[in-house]
């Protein structure tokens, strides 16, 4: 799993999915769409992640990057 090999170089807060559902063409097999990331969540949990680094990579880290920012 491509997220294991990010989070073991980088960490889990410094890892998270892109939201390209909107555009991008030749989406990985199973991850077709946001309704895939139950099983994607399902299948961290099942390599060891904890269920906080899963929220954080399926979300929690942009949202405390958008939290950051002062417009």
């Amino acid at each position: 799993m491509q997220i294991d090999w990010l989070v073991q170089r980088f960490g889990p807060k410094a890892v998270a999915l892109g939201s390209d559902y909107g555009g991008f063409e030749g989406a990985c097999h199973g991850l077709e769409d946001h309704s895939c990331w139950p099983k994607l969540a399902n299948s961290m949990a099942a390599l060891g992640y904890p269920a906080e680094a899963t929220g954080d990579i399926l979300g929690g880290n942009w949202l405390r990057i958008y939290e950051g920012l002062r417009l």
